[in-house]
């Protein structure tokens, strides 16, 4: 059987003696019928003696299996029957004489008293079974238990380890019990322990701490330790119990994973710096060789033949996509880099400036851009208004045949501000809706819509900077709504 089971088993056990009622009353009822017949039996010998004493005997045992009610039972059927066989007059419920009407009432109360003291006895043994369950139960479950479960006196004596500990620790219990507790402690926490115990002998619990403990074969392992006094039935302290978890894999698990944040912050960190030296450093040479072609094209388109010229104009085009592209990776890496603290920021007043810096565009397009009220938030004023800028510059880039309608709303959540900025235009396949927040992705030729595919990479890392999400809400031609959220 199993740990788990025999604690169930222990856990599901009656504690009370005796027989149940249905066993024990008419088992009553028989030992005082056949008590009677006995005496009966004995007329020849006792004559006119009653001797209704000899009905205890049936009552003591009654109630002794059975509890009080078998007893007082068994007393009741004892001076019933007394009364109509044995005492003068037969055959009746009458007692003629004084003498039998006393015997009869002493009859009646050794009969109650018997039946109280047998119930006194098996309240008794109640409890004595019960607390010895209850022990078995705590012994069974210190036992199995996964944490290593040791007992000491308040000098540090191990006087109890259960099998979780020899596992733990590599000593058995013979080898542990009696020993001081330090012979696990390491060196240089050698007042840790008699620090704790001090704090035991006043009745203080120490709650969950880590430290490292030392087993038998000499290696280290970390452990989370909680100790608790131990008390005695007079509520004085005598001694203390310590729970202690192996940790030591969990211990690994997070410094490898400190290693490996660190790891990546460093990486990121160059990454980020290799990308802006990269793209600083290509802005000079780039655009020399800009200004040179170009100057090309002013001064020799005329005297080239067609051809030429179709070759310098891609050079030009190739120079300028070059530079559009450098100058928006640089706009990337500069998230994280450049970007200011949060601080209590208008979201209104960022939604206001990103329009004027669109104001052309949708003065072009016919665009109706409408907003609800939107609320004051905690962000980087300069990236939250980017955000903006960005999508309603993409719903009117992306627009369908109609002119562009543009609503932009926020709504409070649990945990912050949940944005949206929903268009009527082209739409997303939802194929596509995660692959457009990638660097660089785009959905569409350069000869149909303009860009690089950088702008929405750039809002959902703006985003993440800030802990929140970004998502998008499309199906192809019936426009897309984009969200974000901004916590508290």
């Amino acid at each position: 059987m199993s740990s788990n089971s025999k604690i169930a088993a222990l856990f599901k056990r009656r504690g009370s003696p005796g027989l149940a009622d249905w066993t024990a009353l008419p088992l009553a009822a028989l030992l005082v019928m056949a008590t009677l017949l006995l005496r009966r039996g004995l007329d020849f010998l006792l004559s006119d003696e009653p001797l209704l004493l000899l009905f205890v005997l049936p009552i003591l045992v009654s109630a002794w299996l059975g509890g009080w009610r078998a007893g007082l039972l068994a007393t009741v059927l004892a001076a019933l029957l007394t009364d109509y066989f044995l005492l003068p007059p037969r055959g009746e419920f009458r007692i003629a004489s004084p003498i039998d009407q006393l015997r009869w009432a002493e009859l009646w109360v050794v009969g109650i008293v018997v039946s109280v003291l047998m119930e006194s006895l098996h309240r008794q043994r109640r409890r004595l079974e019960r607390s010895r369950d209850a022990s078995r139960r705590l012994a069974s479950i210190v036992e199995s238990s996964n944490d290593a479960i040791l007992g000491k006196t308040l000098d540090g004596t191990i006087v109890a380890w259960n099998a979780a500990a020899e596992r733990m620790y590599g000593y058995s219990a013979s080898e542990a019990v009696g020993k001081g507790i330090s012979m696990l402690a390491p060196p240089e926490d050698g007042d840790e322990m008699p620090a704790i115990l001090e704090r035991i002998k006043h009745g203080q619990r120490v709650e969950r701490f880590e430290t490292r403990r030392r087993r038998k074969d000499g290696s280290w392992i970390h452990v989370a330790l909680s100790v608790s006094p131990v008390l005695a039935e007079d509520g004085s302290v005598i001694g203390a119990s310590t729970i202690a978890r192996d940790i030591t894999a969990q211990k690994k698990a997070e410094e490898d994973l400190r290693l490996t944040a660190e790891e990546l912050r460093r990486s990121n960190g160059d990454l980020e710096q290799f990308a802006y030296v990269a793209s600083h450093d290509l802005q000079e040479p780039l655009r020399m060789v800009t200004g040179f072609v170009q100057l090309l094209q002013r001064r020799y388109s005329t005297r080239l033949d067609a051809e030429a010229d179709k070759y310098i104009d891609f050079a030009v085009d190739g120079a300028k996509r070059m530079q559009t592209l450098i100058n928006d990776l640089l706009a990337y890496s500069r998230v994280g880099t450049r970007g200011r603290p949060a601080t209590t920021t208008a979201a209104d007043v960022a939604f206001r400036r990103a329009l004027a810096n669109l104001c052309a565009g949708i003065e072009e397009t016919a665009a109706e851009v409408t907003c609800g009220e939107l609320p004051v938030v905690r962000a980087d004023d300069g990236q939250l208004a980017q955000i903006f800028q960005n999508l309603v510059g993409n719903a009117l880039k992306f627009r369908a045949a109609a002119p562009p309608k543009i609503r932009v709303e926020a709504r409070r959540q649990d945990d912050g501000w949940l944005f949206s900025v929903g268009d009527n235009g082209i739409g997303i396949a939802p194929e596509y809706r995660d692959r457009i927040f990638m660097i660089f992705q785009r959905l569409h030729a350069r000869r149909e819509y303009p860009g690089t595919g950088i702008g929405l990479a750039i809002c959902k890392r703006i985003v993440d900077r800030h802990g929140g999400r970004m998502w998008v809400e499309s199906q192809a031609g019936h426009g897309s709504t984009f969200y974000f959220t901004l916590p508290d």
